[in-house]
């Protein structure tokens, strides 16, 4: 099956914390916590642009931004599910973040519940 590429962001807090989003899926029955992530548009977009949209979602998704001082670093990529799909999956770790003024602003269409920096 083929399916749009994904980028998955590991934000970092700068006392080394990991944001983590809950978020109801359908198909688990039940909310789950992961990092903030989403499929991509652009099948050929390279991995400036991909890091740039995905850390600017993340934001939206988590209340937390990429610091001033901040870095983004790509840790390569994965197969989502390779004996059902084509999905791969960009991995970036964007260190530090720092929590937004506006907080979390989420799309109507996706059920997050809640957003924590976990260890």
């Amino acid at each position: 099956m083929h399916r749009k590429q994904a980028v998955v962001i590991a934000a970092m807090t700068g006392d080394g914390k990991i944001v983590l989003i809950r978020q109801e899926r359908i198909r688990s029955g039940q909310a789950i916590w992961e990092m903030p992530s989403g499929q991509v548009d652009d099948h050929n977009a390279d991995q400036g642009k991909l890091r740039q949209q995905r850390c600017a979602n993340s934001a939206k998704k988590t209340g937390y931004e990429l610091a001033p001082d901040g870095q983004v670093v790509s840790l390569g990529y994965y197969f989502s599910s390779p004996g059902f799909t084509d999905e791969r999956g960009y991995f970036f770790l964007a260190r530090p973040v720092r929590a937004c003024e506006k907080g979390p602003n989420c799309d109507e269409g996706e059920s997050i519940l809640d957003a924590v920096n976990l260890v």
